[in-house]
């Protein structure tokens, strides 16, 4: 089997001459197919390296980039994948963590493949799951229902899945993903360098601080001029709070609640568990069988998923909970995140649009409304042991 060789070249390197016999041929416009795709590994860390892909003389070849990256046709494995299934995502074990998601499904179809019928038919199944799945004859139910079921069964377990597939990512990768986010953010200009609530924050933040049992990530704060009251965190441990928040709390306990539940994203590493659950059921079953290339892919090029993509309601209640116990730790009142829910609930009370829509939030919203966090917490503060002591956040 001829091995699969990179070469790293300039871009407008001297294409290679080859014959009729072995290019990838259009009939109809006598030239290579070339497919727009991009690649992911080991030497391209934090974005993806964009280009092209074409067939030739029995491998995969990226052109038209930074890198020369080719794969034989021989043994070549491919899968849908992205965050919609919507790429073909193509790897080989010559290439140890590399993986090419070539956009361009038309690759699926390149006349190229017939020379292989194994790799044909999987370019042809792996079409068939892009547009909606294979229909199932009657006389092939029985045994198509004995492949659903496994199918259901990991659907229903995915949160745990990836979980535990979460775990296995190294922080560093984390690390990287949240100071790619962060510079997105900065570069928008809404970062400011206010001393003033800049000081307020790190009374805060330096006792909070010290009720996390475990320092993983190192967490760094910052203020955003946006005037939203909101908060939001990166993984590996930025944290953005918005000047609107800390001008709306009316005690410095509220913002250390929303800050302590912020903190507790990072710390149950729900940015990358949003991602992996979103990877897709193979890239998810690779990675707990122990093939992370794919992840690495998923993970680096996850930025703009996380800036649009809302935590479910299951990671915000779980964030809840774990803020909560980090504040106890830190001998903070913890009723402080139940004051700023609060203060959320007379806002929306005080919009007709906010009011009259509270009922479909509690059903459809990815966040729970907040009286319905505000009793939660209730509970569990009535549950405290009795005579528990606090320390009083400065105010000055």
């Amino acid at each position: 089997m001829r091995r699969c060789q990179r070469v790293f070249e300039p871009a407008h390197a001297s294409p290679i001459q080859m014959t009729d016999e072995n290019r990838s041929w259009n009939p109809q416009a006598e030239s290579y197919r070339t497919y727009a795709a991009k690649a992911f590994g080991p030497e391209s860390p934090g974005t993806p390296v964009s280009g092209k892909v074409r067939i030739e003389m029995g491998e995969v070849r990226l052109i038209e980039s930074k890198i020369n990256l080719s794969m034989p046709l021989e043994g070549l494995s491919l899968e849908m994948g992205g965050w919609d299934l919507s790429q073909a995502v193509v790897t080989h074990s010559d290439r140890p963590g590399w993986s090419v998601h070539v956009t361009d499904l038309e690759f699926l179809k390149d006349p190229s493949l017939d020379a292989y019928p194994a790799l044909k038919a999987k370019a042809r199944g792996v079409a068939k799951k892009q547009g909606g799945g294979n229909k199932i004859w009657i006389a092939a139910a029985a045994v198509c229902l004995l492949c659903v079921i496994p199918i259901i069964l990991l659907m229903m377990n995915r949160a745990r899945l990836a979980r535990a597939v979460a775990e296995k990512v190294p922080v560093e990768w984390e690390r990287q993903l949240g100071e790619q986010v962060f510079g997105q953010v900065r570069a928008k200009g809404e970062i400011v360098s206010d001393p003033e609530a800049l000081a307020k924050l790190r009374r805060i933040t330096t006792p909070l601080l010290k009720g996390i049992p475990e320092m993983r990530f190192s967490f760094q704060f910052h203020v955003s001029k946006d005037t939203n009251i909101n908060a939001f965190a990166l993984p590996g441990g930025h944290v953005v709070v918005n000047l609107g928040l800390l001008n709306a709390a009316r005690r410095p306990e509220e913002v250390a609640g929303v800050l302590a539940h912020e903190i507790a994203h990072v710390t149950q590493r729900h940015g990358i568990r949003n991602l992996i659950e979103s990877a897709g059921l193979s890239l998810l079953l690779q990675a707990v069988v122990g093939d992370q290339s794919g992840l690495l892919g998923a993970v680096l090029s996850g930025s703009e998923f996380l800036l649009q993509k809302k935590y479910s309601r299951d990671f915000e209640r779980e964030a809840d909970d774990v803020g909560w116990d980090y504040l106890i730790k830190a001998k903070i009142d913890p009723r402080g995140l139940i004051d700023f829910f609060s203060l959320l609930t007379e806002l929306e009370k005080g919009s007709a649009a906010l009011s009259a829509m509270n009922g479909a939030m509690n059903l459809a919203s990815t966040h729970p409304a907040s009286q319905e966090r505000i009793d939660r917490l209730e509970a569990k503060w009535k549950a405290m042991p009795k005579g528990s002591v606090f320390q009083p956040l400065s105010r000055d």
